[in-house]
């Protein structure tokens, strides 16, 4: 799986940005969660990025992404 993610999320890079980026994975984690379960809202202090794979998603399952700075967008090269 950390392969195939890294292989997507490169291909994403290298459109967003013409020039050589890639990206190299230093830690990573699974949560669980079953029928009616859900995560609690945490921070990644030290991410760049963040992701979510869905085993098998339904119609109701929500993502969130917060960026915990007031007014701030998470990648600066979009200013």
């Amino acid at each position: 799986m950390k392969k195939s993610l890294l292989v997507g999320v490169n291909e994403i890079l290298s459109q967003i940005y013409a020039d050589q980026a890639s990206i190299r994975m230093i830690n990573s984690w699974a949560n669980i969660n079953r029928k009616g379960e859900c995560t609690m809202p945490h921070i990644h202090e030290e991410a760049s990025w963040s992701c979510v794979y869905y085993v098998t998603p339904t119609e109701d399952a929500n993502l969130y992404f917060k960026d915990p700075r007031l007014l701030e967008y998470m990648d600066k090269s979009h200013h």
